[in-house]
């Protein structure tokens, strides 16, 4: 009898706020989800060029270009149907966050 390989559910998360990484990874990682945290745009555009994900999650604080993240997962053949949740600084960012293709959004503060 083969044993099956559990196949665990990736999210990248591209954020450089301490805090909210601890708040995710830690809620994520209590559901079996693995994160990729990535602290620039850089960092997260490698890592979603090189892995398939099943979500990310891009903190509008990152970079004021962080929303092509979403238009770059949009358009990759192995991530297009990648989960996105965009953490805006206020609600004024929702709309442009919307328009990119962003399937939930947080505003601050988490708790």
């Amino acid at each position: 009898m083969a044993v099956r390989e559990l196949t665990n559910v990736r999210i990248v998360l591209a954020s450089s706020d301490l805090e909210t990484c601890e708040i995710l990874c830690h809620q994520m990682q209590s559901m079996s989800i693995h994160v990729d945290t990535c602290r620039d745009l850089e960092s997260a555009v490698r890592t979603l060029s090189q892995k398939k994900c099943e979500g990310l999650v891009v903190d509008l604080q990152v970079d004021p270009n962080s929303l092509s993240l979403v238009t770059m997962l949009r358009q990759s053949a192995s991530n297009r149907t990648a989960v996105s949740l965009a953490i805006l600084l206020d609600s004024g960012q929702k709309k442009s966050a919307l328009a990119t293709g962003v399937t939930f959004v947080l505003e601050r503060p988490l708790s």
